[in-house]
């Protein structure tokens, strides 16, 4: 198989989603997959996929930094 392409089980691995999760997100089009003609099988694009990954990763990253804390009455104004 070309490294152009991820299996459904590649593709799950490397952005870290449960099978159900892939798979809705999958349904909903916010994972690009391609089906090849004739086949029921899809195939989702390694560079998109890889691209979606390092996104989701850096939401991570910043979510970590964040730091909540009670406003004063000053701040809300």
């Amino acid at each position: 198989m070309s490294r152009d392409y991820y299996t459904a089980r590649e593709a799950m691995t490397v952005l870290g989603l449960s099978k159900t999760e892939f798979h809705r997100r999958s349904q909903q089009g916010r994972i690009p997959k391609y089906t090849p003609p004739g086949k029921k099988q899809s195939l989702y694009p390694a560079a998109e996929i890889d691209a979606l990954a390092r996104s989701m990763n850096m939401i991570f990253e910043l979510h970590d930094r964040f730091v909540f804390s009670r406003s004063t009455i000053a701040e809300q104004e």
